[in-house]
């Protein structure tokens, strides 16, 4: 048998005009522009370190983020380490608008002055709410001292619709007096400690009230967030009992087991959160031991409504605390 001829290629049978040379010479050109494309330089300029370090904590590579927060294992940081790695998020504040802390702009979170075993978010009772806490490990007890946080914005997420519209058209007024260090053990025994009394007088030492929206607008990831916490005096435009009996029913919504998380310390452990979304609390559960943690803060800005209206300070000025931060 003879070899068979090889069959031609078979025609598109929908196309009858198709031109090879035009083929030819468009695939070149296609060629010539991804070529020209790949030499363009890059003009986009790259993220700074302050908004790399603020994207990875606000989207970390775990299930941290789902509660605002990100947790790093036995480091070594000092007090200048840890306000350096704070700069990487923002600018530091003050310790504290009225409590003095040192030149690292650290606050000693010191069993010795107090424990703030009561749910808050940082320092709500000025205008300016810092936007992030960087907390270190320095002295731990033998047992206990964990810290717990809760998520505002999963809790405003999961409230009813028709609490929802309720508390978004809800302000409070926040205070530095109206505060845990306030009403602590002021029944005990003995009376109250010298250093723990101390810590007291200059905690109030000069007064700070501000109006917040319960309902804030987060001004990066556009959630509604609900701002509660101790500092909370009252409700504003309700009756004692009203305001109580509204904000226990709120806070007992933020802080139910299912929208907690709660960190166990070890030496040197950062814990770094954002202060807009989440409240915490310092479980008291270690007796007299030492417990010592170095905080943090990074600036915020000032909290908006959904309708736009910015927190209003009835008391105090806080431009010595903090700047204020676009997001």
């Amino acid at each position: 048998m003879g070899s068979r001829r090889p069959l031609p290629p078979r025609k598109d049978p929908h196309d009858h005009h198709r031109d090879p040379a035009r083929d030819h010479a468009g695939r070149s050109d296609r060629r010539r522009e991804g070529r020209r494309k790949d030499r363009r330089p890059d003009r986009r300029r790259p993220p700074g370190r302050r908004a790399r370090a603020r994207r990875r904590l606000r989207d970390p590579p775990s299930a941290a983020g789902a509660q605002g927060r990100l947790l790093l294992r036995s480091g070594h940081l000092d007090d200048g380490g840890q306000h350096a790695f704070a700069r990487l998020l923002g600018t530091p504040t003050a310790p504290h608008p009225t409590v003095r802390g040192d030149e690292h702009a650290v606050l000693p979170i010191d069993s010795d002055h107090g424990k703030a075993n009561s749910w808050h978010s940082d320092v709500t009772f000025v205008d300016r709410i810092p936007a992030i806490s960087v907390l270190r490990a320095v002295t731990l007890p033998p047992y206990g001292g964990t810290t717990v946080w809760a998520n505002t914005a999963a809790a405003y997420a999961d409230l009813h619709p028709a609490l929802q519209a309720l508390v978004e058209r809800l302000w409070a007024v926040h205070s530095n007096v109206y505060d845990y260090v306030a009403e602590r053990d002021e029944q005990r025994i003995g009376g109250i400690d010298v250093k723990e009394q101390g810590y007291r007088d200059e905690f109030r030492s000069q007064l700070f009230e501000t109006e917040h929206p319960v309902v804030r607008v987060h001004p990066e990831t556009g959630e509604r967030v609900l701002v509660l916490g101790h500092f909370v005096k009252r409700l504003v435009g309700l009756s004692s009992r009203e305001s109580d009996a509204l904000f226990q029913l709120l806070q007992h919504h933020v802080t139910k087991l299912e929208n907690t998380v709660r960190w166990n310390w070890s030496p040197g452990d950062v814990a770094i959160w954002d202060n807009r979304a989440t409240q915490h609390y310092g479980v008291a559960d270690y007796g007299d031991h030492k417990r010592l943690l170095h905080r943090i803060t990074v600036a915020g800005d000032v909290p908006v409504s959904i309708d736009g209206v910015p927190s209003t300070p009835r008391t105090g000025d806080a431009t010595a605390y903090s700047t204020t931060s676009a997001a």
